[in-house]
């Protein structure tokens, strides 16, 4: 490809879609933690003995499933910040 496409590519298409997929992958993870926040509490409120004995393992779950996505839309805001992606 050459850089005059590349420069007309970048500021019409790639940098839009980066903003599409931090987007996405912030409101994955939001939900993600939410619904798990909510399914949770139910289990403690209708389902006390089984909360008692998985309570920790469900929280670790929620929790250790909603870091990947979290940090996937960290490091996709980073990228629209120029200090961060000329540092690498």
């Amino acid at each position: 490809m050459s850089r005059a496409h590349y420069d007309q590519f970048e500021p019409e298409i790639h940098v839009p879609l980066l903003r599409l997929v931090w987007i996405e992958f912030t409101i994955l993870a939001l939900l993600f933690f939410a619904v798990g926040v909510s399914m949770q509490w139910s289990l403690r409120k209708y389902f006390k003995d089984f909360y008692k004995e998985f309570g920790c393992q469900l929280w670790s779950a929620t929790v250790l499933m909603t870091v990947p996505l979290m940090f996937r839309a960290v490091l996709d805001a980073l990228a629209h910040d120029e200090a961060w992606m000329s540092f690498w």
